[in-house]
C-alpha cells in the first residue's frame, strides 16, 4: 500500500478497539497517524505500542463532542504533520435501554459523540482534505440501518452520518475529495469496553457471539481509503441484514419486534 506512505491521518478514538488497531494497519503502511481519545493514559500506552523507529505518531488527548477540542486536535495535527490527508471518524459510543426509561440527555449525549462531533472534525479537516484530494471516512453501525428496538439512542444518533455523507459526497466529488462511511455489525471489543445505559451511567459491555474482529474493521478501513471506495457493509450477516431492510421492510420491522428486546445483545445491561 505505497499510496498511504507518508499520508498524514487523523483516528478518532484511536486508543482501543478498532481505532487503535486501524492505527497499526496505517502506521504499517507507512503513514504518519495521529490518534486521539478522551483518556491521557490510554492513548500514551497506545502510542507507545505502536511507535517504532520507522514509525510516526502523535496522539492528542481529545473529546469529540467538545468542539474547542476538535479545533486544538486539527491545529495540533497540522502543526506537528504539516498536513491533514485522511480524517477516520472512529470515535462513538452505545447505549442500551427501553425508551421510556431512557433519559432525553443521554439522546443528546449520543447525538453529540456519534454525529455532532464526525461533523465538526470533518468541517475543521476539510480545507486540508480538500487541497490534497484526501479521503474523510465515517464508521457507522447496522443499527443504523434500521431502528433496533432497545437501541432507539444508539440507532437514532448514527442515523444522521448517512445522510451527511451522502449530501457531502455530492458537494465534494468534484474537488476529488473522497467520502466513505462503513457500516459495521458486531465486533470483538476490548476487556474494559463500556457503553450507557438507559439513565446515562457507563456499565460494562457484555456480549456473546462477535461476526468481527477488530481486525477485519480495520481492514476494510484501509481498504476504503486506498481503493477510495464510498460504501462499505461489513459481515455476511450484515449484507443479509441491509438486503432485507431494503427490500422486505415490513418483514424485517416485525422480526426485529418480535426478537430484538429477546436478546441480551439489546437489553439493558446494568
Amino acid at each position: 500500500m505505497t499510496e498511504l506512505k507518508g499520508k498524514s491521518v487523523i483516528i478518532t478514538g484511536g486508543s482501543k478497539g478498532i481505532g487503535r488497531e486501524t492505527a497499526r494497519m496505517f502506521i504499517e503502511a507507512g503513514a504518519r497517524v495521529a490518534i486521539t481519545g478522551r483518556s491521557a493514559e490510554a492513548l500514551e500506552k497506545t502510542r507507545k505500542e505502536l511507535e517504532t523507529s520507522s514509525s510516526s505518531i502523535i496522539s492528542v488527548v481529545a473529546d469529540v463532542s467538545k468542539e474547542e477540542d476538535c479545533r486544538r486536535t486539527v491545529d495540533t495535527v497540522i502543526a506537528e504533520m504539516g498536513c491533514i490527508d485522511i480524517l477516520i471518524n472512529n470515535a462513538g459510543m452505545s447505549a442500551r435501554g427501553l425508551f421510556s426509561e431512557s433519559s432525553i440527555g443521554l439522546y443528546q449525549t449520543l447525538l453529540e459523540i456519534n454525529f455532532l462531533g464526525p461533523v465538526m472534525m470533518s468541517r475543521l479537516c476539510l480545507e486540508e482534505i480538500r487541497r490534497n484530494k484526501g479521503s474523510i471516512v465515517f464508521i457507522s453501525t447496522l443499527a443504523s440501518l434500521k431502528g433496533i428496538p432497545g437501541l432507539s439512542h444508539y440507532s437514532s444518533s448514527k442515523m444522521p452520518l448517512t445522510a451527511f455523507s451522502e449530501s457531502i459526497r455530492g458537494e465534494l466529488k468534484k474537488d476529488g475529495v473522497h467520502i466513505s462511511i462503513i457500516y459495521v455489525g458486531f465486533t470483538g471489543n476490548d476487556p474494559d469496553k463500556t457503553i450507557y445505559d438507559s439513565r446515562g451511567n457507563r456499565v460494562p459491555l457484555k456480549r456473546g457471539k462477535n461476526n468481527l474482529t477488530q481486525q477485519d474493521v480495520a481492514s476494510a478501513i484501509v481498504k476504503a481509503v486506498t481503493r477510495r471506495k464510498e460504501i462499505i457493509t461489513l459481515s455476511t450477516l450484515g449484507k443479509l441484514a441491509a438486503f432485507s431492510y431494503r427490500f422486505f421492510p415490513r418483514l424485517s420491522e416485525l422480526v426485529l419486534a418480535k426478537q430484538a428486546l429477546k436478546s441480551p445483545q439489546y437489553k439493558e445491561q446494568a
